[in-house]
């Protein structure tokens, strides 16, 4: 069902959005969405239409690893996912999204990573 609904590069912007915006539905959606995204991004076939150098490839898939062993859940487990984005962004992101996210907005990391991983035009 989810990726019915972001079929379209128009759909994926919208919901990009819709998660900043702190729908709390689609912020749980955007989790799953990044984990797919990541996935795919990190295979070795698919890395160089990403960006993605060997060791980016696996920044990446620690914390795809790191997320299906649910150490982001919890009262801190948003904040603690934001962080671990934050730190395998390009220093040209991370640095002004380490300003921007707080405890109040970790929608913003994940925002970003799907951005940084081409969720918009590649989709899932």
């Amino acid at each position: 069902a989810l990726r019915a609904r972001l079929a379209t590069p128009e759909q994926r912007a919208r919901f990009l959005t819709d998660v900043g915006m702190m729908d709390p539905e689609d912020f749980a959606d955007s989790k799953i969405a990044l984990a797919l995204k990541i996935q795919r991004a990190s295979k070795r076939c698919f890395a160089a239409a990403y960006g993605l150098d060997d060791e980016a490839q696996l920044a990446w898939r620690e914390l795809l690893d790191e997320m299906a062993g649910c150490r982001f859940e919890g009262s801190r487990g948003d904040v603690m996912l934001a962080e671990a984005i934050i730190d395998r962004l390009p220093p040209d992101k991370s640095t002004w999204l380490s300003a921007l996210c707080s405890s109040s907005q970790p929608q913003s990391a994940v925002v970003v990573a799907l951005r940084a991983l081409k969720f918009v035009d590649i989709g899932l």
